[in-house]
């Protein structure tokens, strides 16, 4: 089936298979390694490490993660309940509903950089696992550790995207700060067709052979996210990248959103059958229908709408008893109008640049 004629959400597994087969692919491996190398020469060692991680890992990420398409109606109200979201709250695990996932937008995200420049990206990738943290500065510490478990000195950045080499209690014991905490790798996805304000687009199919191209990968645990002058870089002024994928994943939690699977159309899995990938299905991620409630008996004067429009909500601290905690709750954005009009969203392109 030509993509165009493909449900919108197919996009979502048709994106992840194309981004999957470069990541796997040696043009892939090759760029992301130059990828890493060049924030190691622009930022030191320390700056690089995270990036690093998510690198190394984001083949096996994405071969685990469930695809999903976020509509543009769910991609609105995320927008504007990033808005009153305070970000400065702690993350807890039960916060990602989703704890591998791969992301496809229905339209590009727009942020602006530290030069004030507009850039896009179209698809987000995260993982949500346990993994052993350390300060950078002591490095040469564990490097000693590896050493006695006979790696060479320096043997586990002898490759950048060696993974075989897992951390144990032995080999961090002692290590000031350093301890196993929830972690999350997370990367971002442009797509040739998405506009911004920089032209290396244009050559990229050609360089890399691929549409799609690693925008930001990086790592981070959960203690670190809270602290936006933790998370912001050159290529998102503000990190509303992290803004975005924390209130995504709290509004997937909430009844105004549908989270649904659905199973590839024919002409989509004999595609993936040919490619001889495995077929999966897809989370589609909507904005919950809702039936008027209004009885034919109602007395006063009835309004009639041209099309709908959202009545948009608000977040409130909350208190649960179940876990013991106070927490952001997303008071609903109510759609207002009948089912079979249109629904009319403004205020469409946002500009992270507070």
């Amino acid at each position: 089936m030509p993509p165009q004629q493909r449900p919108d959400w197919e996009r979502a597994l048709v994106a992840y298979h194309e981004v999957l087969d470069f990541v796997k692919s040696p043009r892939g491996q090759s760029y992301l390694k130059s990828w890493v190398e060049n924030r190691r020469e622009a930022y030191g060692y320390e700056h690089m490490q995270p990036s690093q991680v998510a690198a190394a890992w984001l083949d096996d990420d994405l071969a685990s993660a469930d695809a999903i398409f976020v509509t543009e109606e769910m991609q609105y109200v995320t927008y504007r309940a990033m808005e009153g979201f305070r970000r400065s709250e702690p993350v807890w695990i039960d916060d990602f509903f989703i704890r591998n996932g791969f992301a496809v937008l229905a339209e590009p995200f727009q942020s602006l950089d530290v030069k004030g420049r507009k850039t896009s990206w179209r698809a987000i990738s995260w993982n949500v696992e346990q993994m052993w943290t350390i300060d950078p500065k002591y490095r040469d510490i564990l490097s000693e550790r590896l050493k006695a478990r006979g790696i060479p000195f320096g043997g586990y950045m002898r490759d950048l995207f060696d993974t075989s080499i897992r951390l144990n209690e032995d080999d961090i014991r002692g290590i000031p700060g350093a301890r196993e905490e929830w972690t999350v790798r997370v990367t971002l996805f442009a797509h040739e067709d998405d506009p911004d304000d920089y032209n290396f687009k244009d050559n990229w199919r050609k360089e890399i052979g691929s549409s799609w191209l690693v925008t930001h990968t990086t790592s981070f645990p959960f203690s670190a996210i809270p602290d936006i002058r933790e998370m912001r870089g050159e290529g998102d002024a503000d990190a509303a990248w992290l803004t975005f994928l924390r209130v995504l994943n709290r509004l997937m939690a909430e009844k105004l959103i549908s989270k649904g699977r659905r199973q590839p159309t024919r002409p989509t899995r004999r595609w993936l059958l040919k490619k001889n990938v495995p077929i999966k299905d897809v989370v589609v991620i909507e904005l919950r229908r809702r039936q008027q409630k209004r009885s034919e008996n109602d007395g006063g004067e009835h309004r009639e709408f041209s099309h709908r429009f959202i009545r948009h909500g608000h977040w409130r601290n909350q208190w649960y008893p179940s876990i013991g905690r106070h927490r952001q709750k997303y008071i609903e954005d109510m759609i207002i109008g009948p089912e079979d009009k249109p629904l009319v969203l403004k205020d469409r392109v946002w500009n992270f640049d507070r």
